[in-house]
């Protein structure tokens, strides 16, 4: 591997990791402008693109394996009538106005599916 190929993946590492530019060039231990130059090229901006994308993509999945807990948490503060009336009135809620939002986002998602077929079939 290349100087420029260790220095591209210190760049690409430290702008994954840290939250400005100019936090990534100090860890990087490389000039903002520099930064800013790699980002202008199509192939390290590309790079950069895919792994921040694959990040985003793991967190996303940690969330969804979560969710099934979290549900499972909320019913059962809901069902325990061991639990304050105030606690299980605002677990009740929470799944009520979760769950129409899932509600909202279904139809919206199905009318939007059938305007993309509609469209499809025009052109």
């Amino acid at each position: 591997m290349s100087k420029k190929e260790r220095t591209e993946d210190k760049v690409l590492q430290a702008l994954l990791t840290s939250r400005t530019i100019a936090e990534a060039a100090e860890a990087a231990q490389i000039t903002e402008r520099y930064i800013y130059k790699l980002l202008e090229q199509p192939d390290f901006n590309a790079r950069f693109k895919a792994a921040r994308e694959d990040i985003i993509r793991g967190i996303a999945n940690h969330i969804k394996s979560s969710m099934t807990e979290a549900i499972e948490t909320i019913v059962n503060v809901m069902r325990n009538t061991e639990n304050r009336p105030n606690d299980r009135l605002s677990a009740a809620k929470t799944i009520l106005e979760h769950g129409n939002k899932y509600i909202e986002l279904e139809d919206v998602l199905e009318r939007l599916k059938r305007l993309e077929d509609a469209q499809n079939e025009i052109q």
